[in-house]
């Protein structure tokens, strides 16, 4: 069955999946605004496909099962889950921009690239997304955690992120204070706690609380294995937990509530779902949750 299909990596398996994404992503747009073809939902469509690609890339190189297609599967289904159409693209842009900093963020590991300049890319590119999304700020805490985690110590590694992080911003800020060009309107960060988007849909609600679950059963699963059959998820395993940390972070003081803030979700669970998935035995089981899933993404795709 489904299990079956995704155990093994298969070119048709990407192919599939990125026409099944394409396909939900006109659709929800399309129930959301009765049209596809404005600049905005153009942008959204190409932004999602290109997060869907670099997301294959990163999980692929360092944090998934190399002959298994879990990992796309799950950002597919976490995607229909967890996209909601809006006017504002700026947690989108800022989610792909995340996954380009994770790329410079992992590459710590490679003792052969330079260190300092992987970090003030990590904290540029971080910066340029806190332009579109003020709490992207939070994700330099990643970027600390990959410090420790790949033994890079010094005091400069602590301070470069932070002098790369503040480029755009400062950039953003002379042209308006001293030229009058306002190219974007940066806003610091207000931490205002109030509860998020899925608790205005209750089968949202329910589908993410089905979800959070199979999260931290998945976690147990990996940490249990972490020694045998995870030993490729050494040194990655602490950051992918940072990064849902600060996302569950960001969905509860995000003061838009529209649902965008939870496209940061997707890449920690689709990385913990694939992982648990890849070692459990019983295909009856993991059929089963796939088809619950599905089941929550069909409800809440007509709930709309």
């Amino acid at each position: 069955m489904i299990v079956k299909y995704f155990n093994q990596t298969k070119p048709i398996n990407f192919i599939f999946l990125s026409v099944l994404l394409s396909v939900f992503i006109f659709s929800s747009l399309y129930l959301k605004h009765s049209s596809v073809f404005s600049l905005n939902h153009i942008v959204s469509f190409f932004l999602l496909i290109a997060g869907f690609f670099l997301f294959s890339f990163i999980s692929k190189k360092w944090l998934t099962s190399s002959d298994k297609d879990f990992g796309i599967l799950f950002y597919v289904l976490l995607s229909s889950l967890f996209y909601v159409p809006t006017e504002n693209n700026g947690a989108l842009i800022s989610s792909f921009l995340i996954y380009l900093a994770l790329i410079q963020i992992f590459n710590l590991k490679n003792k052969e690239l330079s260190a300092k300049k992987l970090l003030f890319n990590a904290g540029l590119i971080i910066g340029l997304a806190s332009v579109f999304y003020p709490l992207s700020i939070l994700f330099l805490g990643v970027v600390l955690v990959a410090v420790f985690t790949f033994n890079h110590i010094y005091w400069r590694s602590i301070i470069i992120p932070f002098v790369g992080f503040i480029v755009f911003p400062l950039f953003i800020y002379v042209l308006k204070d001293l030229f009058g060009i306002v190219l974007f309107e940066y806003v610091f960060p207000i931490f205002s706690f109030s509860l998020p988007f899925i608790f205005h849909n209750t089968i949202l609600s329910i589908g993410s609380g089905f979800i959070l679950l199979l999260g931290l059963i998945s976690f147990v699963i990996i940490v249990s294995k972490i020694n045998t059959d995870f030993a490729f998820y050494k040194g990655f395993n602490s950051i992918v937990l940072s990064y849902l940390i600060i996302s569950f972070i960001s969905i509860f003081f995000d003061k838009n509530k529209n649902g965008s803030d939870l496209l940061f979700l997707i890449l920690p669970f689709s990385v913990l779902l694939a992982n648990a998935f890849s070692v459990i035995k019983n295909k009856w089981i993991s059929n089963s949750v796939l088809f619950i899933l599905i089941g929550f993404i069909v409800l809440n795709y007509f709930s709309r």
